[in-house]
């Protein structure tokens, strides 16, 4: 069944949406939880937010695959930006990276932010729709990557992308290959 929000990628809203998310470059001795929130406070649309708390260890990458998500028939070719509300609680601003991913979960592109303090944040990457379909052709997830520095607790709502991209020629893509 297709969601009500042809947008919404996850709305963290369950346990199913927390399991479909992958952890990439985690090292097996950092500090961090993840679980679902009710806290009407943080949550941005729906009833629920995933709930981030670090405690010690470095930057943590989650990727969201397309695949695992609300929409597993996602045209790629029509994306024009994908956008994350995120809430700090804490009194610092602490930083977000938010990327278009491949399957290996590496960044095809990417946006840091900085997250105000004890506040809301939406990050929004709305350069898509200025890469052509080639390019676009090897997105298979979108990720988000905390770069924080002292225990905090971060919440993150609806992962949501805008479509309607035109075709834009691949003269851009001669850049990208590396080699042949």
């Amino acid at each position: 069944p297709q969601p009500s929000d042809p947008t919404l990628v996850t709305g963290f809203e369950n346990m199913d949406d927390l399991y479909s998310l992958t952890a990439i470059d985690i090292a097996p001795d950092d500090e961090y939880n993840l679980s679902i929130n009710t806290d009407k406070t943080y949550v941005s649309d729906g009833e629920a937010s995933l709930r981030y708390t670090f405690a010690a260890g470095s930057s943590h990458l989650f990727c969201q695959y397309i695949a695992d998500s609300h929409l597993p028939d996602l045209n790629v070719s029509v994306l024009k930006s994908v956008s994350l509300d995120f809430f700090n609680t804490s009194d610092s601003a602490q930083n977000v990276t938010l990327s278009v991913t491949t399957a290996s979960g590496a960044a095809l592109f990417s946006k840091q932010q900085s997250l105000a303090p004890n506040a809301k944040t939406t990050v929004v990457y709305d350069e898509l729709g200025t890469f052509s379909y080639k390019k676009k052709a090897n997105v298979a997830g979108f990720s988000f990557r905390f770069d924080v520095e002292s225990p905090v607790t971060i919440y993150v709502d609806n992962m949501r992308v805008t479509l309607g991209a035109t075709d834009v020629a691949p003269d851009d893509f001669n850049a990208f290959v590396e080699s042949i």
